[in-house]
């Protein structure tokens, strides 16, 4: 008996075939169809649809072979059909050499005629046959093999056509998978690191997924909190609140949300604002969805703003000054209560800007839209006194100051400033004013300093209540002495700057000045002057107010300690947070040294180098990071630092400059150690195969790079030898695939065995494996290492019931550069060379070797 022929393109044909995906599939109507009619029309009583495998024939569809799934190929009739392109004819097999002593022809089916006609495939490959069987000797008739062939057609055109929907519906489910999987990962990576408390619960509080920060919150890991109850973590005064909550959420299936304490970490009291949501899972069960962010820390804040806000308005209260903004964006303007009772209106009054500019009288309103818009341009505050009517009709004078707020460069974003009562201040400038020449005693015990200078600024007037302030008498300051005698240093730059304005302008102030008397008496005074000209325009002497303001100063400090304490809130443990100039801590909060393991005040003052893991490091930050801070943006980056002791830690940085500090900014930092080493083994997940732990196709493709990269500095060579097991679809088969599993993770043990240390063990998948051999100088290095493999291979492994399971490999080798020089070239030649090498059952080491599985 002559066995099947071999086609040419066999590894072809066979990929082909594989492509279909037909082998092994249930019945289709119409393959079963053409096959009936192949068998009606021919009078013959088996036809097939018949697929030639490796070792096997396949019947895709089958009449008159009942029981019958496939046949060995090397007793296959089909087998010699697809070596021709015309029908192949056995008239009567008994009398043909080629299979005379065939089983199937001495045994069951008992085949004396056979005619088949061979389904190929675009390329021209063979993938199987359309064939008809007798248990007679007999021939077809024209009309016969005309409908046989014809038949065939049908069923190469299906089988076409099948190829060309597999591989466009493989190409949308490809995609579709590899964005599902995008999506799966970034959701996955959103919650898992993300800084929000993510937990899923069951209606009586049983938690069955909680996230990373959910658990560290309470000191926990995600592990420890699976299973235990949320109540077990809520504040026994707020579980009834949160469990009328959990109950809405599962009766109405609405999101509820609120805001209950909870026990932290370190047993103190938390404050947590909740987002609960109804959930399913996949298998129906109602879940709550809860996400929670702990809010301890802005309810503090909120208080103590409350606190702060309740103190500025009694402050602007008591010096009668309000304030106001104007958002340019949107026109929306809005008032402190102070400013609401100098206009005279209700606590609930919204003002708007027609509205708001509507109490000064028409004539003013140009003065006062021109100076704001010259401010607008030039970015110069303004300070104007001007005449309003309150909205009882009341006719005051008011101080009304502002100054622009820019977003991006040149852009006004805001307007915001004072208003401040300053009618009584001036009636009596006005009373004063015209009574001063009869009035002298008014002059001298007004509530206020008056004085007068010349041109050198020399007093040449000046009242009693500013003699007092001075701790001198008339004659002692007269003509003699200037302002600037009772100023510091600053008072003088400050007069020098003002005083030259107020000979060429005729008016400057207010300006504030610290004034000393004679005594040692410090006060603050507020300057408002106006010149005195001749007929010929000739400056004579200035008019000069001083106001007493050192209460209004004190309270100015007071404000400021308040701003200090509101600072003193950042100094919290959560969050690391410190102040630079020139790249020095000049601030810290005390979570900084924690985070660092510093003693509390060792790091103030010191240069941030020390916190960096080299100096390279410490550079590279200051490149990267300080161009972003001078150019007006922020900067956001994870990045490696080193601890007191020398232990590394993960930061995420966020920095900005600090406006008009000259060069100081501002640190956040965060330890995301934890996060970095969980992102270390999701790494790993993704390059190394899940049932074995060898380095899957993408790893293996990024050490087959930097092995060639090293063979083409060092003029070595690398191997990629591409193993395929035999018979280890027996052992599924028989044993199962959990067994199958334990066999491949043997194999990969023993592969690891018999390599270098440099070298690399990869599976691709199945049963098919990689061994990728660095810094080789002679191909026989390579035998000595595929001969181990093979051996190691072979040896019997025992399972756990005693049975003993033997399989083989074949083996197919590339080199590089010799054969290629890209990683999936190499894998495609080495991949053909093991077909090659299973098909022939040759065994000659660079080509690869083959045995049977037993």
């Amino acid at each position: 008996m002559a066995f099947s022929p071999v086609p040419a393109n066999e590894l072809t044909r066979l990929k082909g075939l594989r492509e279909l995906m037909l082998l092994d599939t249930p019945a289709e109507p119409l393959f079963d169809t053409l096959a009936q009619k192949a068998a009606e029309v021919c009078q013959a009583p088996i036809a097939l649809v018949s697929l030639i495998d490796v070792d096997r024939q396949w019947f895709k569809a089958n009449v008159g072979l009942t029981g019958v799934q496939e046949t060995a190929r090397n007793v296959a009739f089909c087998a010699h059909a697809i070596m021709s392109d015309q029908m192949f004819v056995v008239p009567d097999a008994l009398n043909d050499r080629r299979f005379a002593e065939n089983p199937l022809v001495t045994g069951q089916p008992n085949i004396r005629f056979y005619a088949g006609c061979p389904l190929a495939l675009p390329d021209g490959s063979k993938v199987g046959t359309l064939c008809v069987i007798d248990q007679v000797a007999r021939q077809l008739t024209t009309e016969q093999e005309a409908t046989l062939q014809f038949l065939s057609s049908l069923v190469t055109q299906a089988l076409t056509m099948r190829k060309e929907m597999l591989s466009k519906a493989l190409q949308v489910r490809t995609q579709y998978e590899r964005a599902l999987e995008e999506n799966e990962e970034r959701f996955r990576s959103l919650v898992e690191t993300q800084t929000d408390l993510v937990s899923l619960a069951t209606k009586d509080g049983t938690l069955h997924y909680v996230n990373p920060a959910y658990a560290k919150h309470f000191g926990l890991t995600p592990a420890e909190m699976i299973g235990r109850n949320l109540f077990e973590f809520v504040s026994e005064n707020d579980i009834p609140i949160v469990s009328a909550q959990i109950r809405r959420v599962f009766e109405t299936r609405e999101s509820q949300h609120g805001e209950n304490r909870m026990w932290g970490a370190d047993g103190s009291e938390k404050w947590v604002a909740w987002s609960n949501h109804f959930q399913q899972d996949l298998g129906g069960q109602a879940l709550l969805h809860s996400v929670g962010r702990d809010v301890t820390g802005m309810r503090q804040a909120q208080q103590a703003l409350k606190t702060s806000e309740r103190l500025l308005e009694r402050t602007a209260s008591v010096a009668k000054v309000g304030g106001w903004e104007l958002d340019i964006q949107t026109n929306a303007v809005t008032w402190t209560l102070e400013t609401k009772k100098i206009h005279e209106v209700g606590a609930d009054y919204e003002p708007a800007l027609d509205t708001a500019i509507a109490f000064y009288p028409e004539s003013i309103r140009p003065l006062l839209e021109g100076t704001i818009q010259e401010a607008m341009t030039n970015g110069i505050p303004w300070d104007l006194e001007l005449p309003l009517t309150t909205a009882k009709g009341r006719a005051i004078w008011v101080r009304a100051c502002g100054e622009v707020q820019y977003g991006e460069p040149g852009q006004a974003v805001r307007l915001f400033g004072t208003v401040q009562d300053i009618t009584e201040r001036k009636t009596l400038e006005s009373e004063f004013q015209s009574i001063s020449r009869e009035y002298r005693d008014l002059y001298d015990h007004a509530p206020c300093g008056y004085h007068s200078l010349d041109a050198s600024g020399r007093f040449i007037r000046i009242n009693q209540v500013a003699l007092s302030w001075l701790g001198c008498r008339p004659e002692e300051v007269i003509g003699k002495l200037r302002v600037t005698d009772f100023f510091d240093d600053a008072g003088k730059a400050r007069f020098a700057e003002n005083f030259p304005t107020l000979l060429s302008k005729g008016q400057i102030g207010p300006v504030e000045f610290n004034l000393y008397g004679r005594q040692g008496e410090k006060r603050r005074i507020s300057v408002i002057a106006t010149c005195v000209k001749d007929a010929d325009g000739e400056f004579l002497m200035s008019r000069t107010v001083m106001y007493d303001v050192t209460e209004v100063s004190n309270i100015r400090k007071q404000l400021h300690k308040l701003n200090r304490e509101q600072e003193a809130m950042l100094d919290n443990d959560m969050l690391g947070i410190a102040k630079l100039k020139d790249r020095r801590i000049i601030w810290r909060n005390r979570a900084l040294e924690r985070l660092f393991g510093y003693e509390p005040g060792e790091l103030l003052g010191q240069p941030t180098a020390m916190l960096y893991a080299s100096p390279e490091s410490y550079e590279a930050f200051g490149q990267e990071a300080y161009p972003l801070l001078a150019s007006g943006q922020s900067f956001r980056r994870q990045w490696e630092m080193r601890r007191g002791n020398g232990d590394p830690i993960w930061m995420d940085v966020s920095g900005v400059a600090l406006e008009e500090s000259d060069g100081e900014t501002l640190w956040l930092l965060q330890d995301i150690s934890e996060m970095k080493q969980y992102q270390t083994q999701v790494e790993h997940i993704a390059f190394h195969d899940n049932l074995t732990k060898l380095p899957n196709r993408l790893l293996l493709s990024d050490r087959m790079r930097q092995a060639f990269a090293l063979n083409d500095r060092m003029n070595t060579m690398a191997a990629v030898c591409y193993l395929d097991l035999n018979g280890f679809k027996p052992v599924n088969d028989q044993y199962g695939h959990e067994v199958g599993d334990q066999l491949l993770q043997e194999v990969a043990q023993r592969l690891l065995q018999v390599v270098r240390a440099t070298d690399t063990v990869a599976r691709l998948g199945g049963d098919e494996f990689v061994l990728l051999l660095t810094a080789i100088q002679n191909p026989d290095e390579v035998q000595e290492v595929l001969h181990r493999a093979k051996t190691s291979i072979e040896q019997p492994w025992a399972m756990a019931n005693g049975n003993i399971i033997r399989v083989s490999a074949s083996f197919g080798t590339a080199f590089h550069p010799r054969d290629g020089r890209l990683p999936a070239q190499l894998l495609k030649i080495a991949d053909d060379a093991m077909y090659e090498a299973k098909r022939s059952g040759k065994n000659d080491g660079d080509r690869g070797t083959w045995s049977p599985a037993i």
